[in-house]
């Protein structure tokens, strides 16, 4: 029953994804890999405090740059739906 409803929501992102306009869909692509880059810099900054120097400032910077990753990942994908539906009619 848990499996037929993850299916179902998986079914319906994927096809709210697939449906996106063509400028929407490279805003979200753009947004998004910006973020992962950001999300990258944390991990290395994350590494570099793990492993050499035991900095408390290197530590705040690399969980504050995570963290506003993880922000604008939501953040682009929540937008680029709304506005993909506020384009169709939808909302």
């Amino acid at each position: 029953m848990i499996s037929n409803l993850f299916n179902k929501i998986k079914s319906n992102l994927l096809s709210l994804f697939n449906n996106l306009e063509i400028t929407t869909y490279k805003i979200m692509k753009n947004g998004l890999f910006f973020c992962f880059f950001i999300c990258l810099i944390s991990l290395i900054t994350l590494i570099t405090y793990n492993s050499t120097i035991s900095s408390p400032i290197l530590f705040h910077i690399g969980i504050s740059l995570f963290k506003l990753s993880i922000y604008y990942i939501l953040g682009f994908i929540t937008s680029g739906l709304v506005v993909d539906n506020i384009k169709k009619g939808l909302i």
